[in-house]
């Protein structure tokens, strides 16, 4: 069988470890006839000619475990799990992320502390408009003394973000999504 978007494979789908096999029947529904390989440790690694690969966040850090494949494409879902840039988990994005030509982010979680949070998952997908943490917290960020040094605040031009980031985020309301539901 032809798989449709044959270009977009291998792809690497990163998530909670509990929902991995959630992914494989909606990957085997969506797209019949995808071979489709499940990481479960860092004991196994990425066995070539695979069309997706579905593994868990703490997995991208494995380098061992990908030596074998270049994937093409990345999905991270619930991305918010990668909100740190300093953690191994977000450099393991990172570093499969650098080669892919087509990176996606989903979440259904607002950013929860600061807008620093959105630099990671931003840098990913946009690292030319995105490149290093301190431009985008000195021009996206509002910030504020606490005493014991800076900390990072909300968004300081929420409408100029909106602007910049129009081409590559899709927010939707619950109101707008609530309808789909039923």
């Amino acid at each position: 069988m032809k798989l449709h978007f044959a270009e977009l494979t291998p792809v690497v789908v990163a998530s909670k470890a509990t929902i991995k096999m959630q992914w494989m029947r909606q990957t085997q529904n969506w797209i019949p006839g995808a071979k489709v390989q499940i990481l479960f440790s860092g004991k196994e690694i990425a066995v070539p000619g695979f069309d997706v690969y579905i593994t868990s966040y703490a997995m991208l850090t494995k380098e061992d475990v990908w030596k074998y494949i270049t994937p093409k494409t990345l999905i991270l879902d619930e991305c918010q799990q990668i909100t740190n840039h300093l953690t191994d988990r977000s450099k393991g994005a990172q570093r499969i992320g650098k080669n892919c030509e087509h990176i996606i982010g989903l979440s259904g979680t607002p950013i929860r502390n600061h807008a620093g949070e959105y630099f990671t998952i931003l840098n990913l997908i946009q690292p030319r408009i995105f490149p290093q943490y301190q431009r985008f917290i000195d021009e996206h960020c509002d910030s504020y003394s606490s005493g014991w040094g800076n900390k990072v605040g909300g968004l300081r031009n929420p409408s100029r973000f909106k602007e910049i980031t129009k081409d590559f985020i899709i927010r939707r309301t619950q109101a707008e999504v609530l309808p789909d539901l039923f």
